[in-house]
């Protein structure tokens, strides 16, 4: 009998240590994907495009792109997933994109910033 328990404690280390593992090549996540939505602003009215991607796992991130219009910050999203990120205003995001006119949602503190334009969700 004691030797089933401890079978059974060393199946829960290991289950541990492959859940710690998996939890930092993830970057802390764990089964969960970035859903990336289509997002435009126009005459001062939000219009919702009904997509949304599912990233790879390796990518973080929503591209985001601002503009200006009549002096006001307009944000638009392609709905497109990235690896890297590129923000010069949110120094935890990632200096780094082919297009440094593009911005980037970061998973965190920049999608909680922008509310629902990246999100995450279980899946």
């Amino acid at each position: 009998m004691d030797f089933f328990k401890f079978l059974f404690i060393l199946f829960l280390t290991f289950q541990a240590l492959y859940f710690c593992v998996n939890s930092k090549r993830q970057g802390g996540v764990i089964s969960t994907r970035l859903i990336c939505h289509s997002f435009t602003e126009r005459n001062n009215s939000k219009v919702f495009v009904n997509q949304r991607v599912t990233c790879q796992r390796k990518e973080r991130y929503c591209s985001v792109r601002t503009t200006s219009v009549l002096g006001k910050e307009v944000l638009y999203i392609n709905g497109g997933c990235t690896n890297t990120c590129y923000n010069p205003r949110i120094p935890h995001c990632q200096f780094e994109t082919p297009e440094p006119n593009w911005n980037c949602c970061c998973i965190g503190k920049l999608c909680n910033r922008y509310g629902k334009l990246a999100r995450m969700i279980n899946i």
